[in-house]
């Protein structure tokens, strides 16, 4: 469901009740008697379950990305070499928790490279 949307934890419990000794060693084996192996047992361990997320096609409108100075909020179009800059990303509420990945590149590296960009 919606709450194990990025995975989640579980809890795995395992009792076994306790048997008679046929059972638990089918054959003759040297035991210690410090184990008696038909007393009942019980185990616990965390495991980890990662749901696969579906597909999720945004509109263009959907998704806002913007660069500001840092410290201040109006969007600038083009940050001077060296400069620092904050990359603001917005999305719809229901895609929180998502990754975003950024590539940036130079214009000029792109004017030198041959097409398709």
């Amino acid at each position: 469901g919606e709450e194990c949307r990025l995975g989640c934890n579980a809890l795995v419990l395992l009792a076994a009740p306790s048997q008679k000794k046929e059972y638990v060693l089918p054959v003759s084996v040297p035991t210690s008697p410090l184990l008696d192996v038909t007393l009942p047992r019980s185990m616990s361990t965390t495991v980890r379950l990662n749901v696969p997320e579906e597909k999720t096609v945004l509109k263009d409108d959907d998704v806002k990305v913007w660069l500001t100075a840092v410290g201040e909020d109006s969007p600038l179009e083009v940050v001077q070499p060296g400069a620092k800059a904050t990359l603001r990303v917005a999305l719809p509420a229901q895609e929180a928790g998502s990754e975003v990945c950024l590539f940036v590149t130079d214009k000029a590296m792109l004017d030198v490279g041959a097409p398709p960009h």
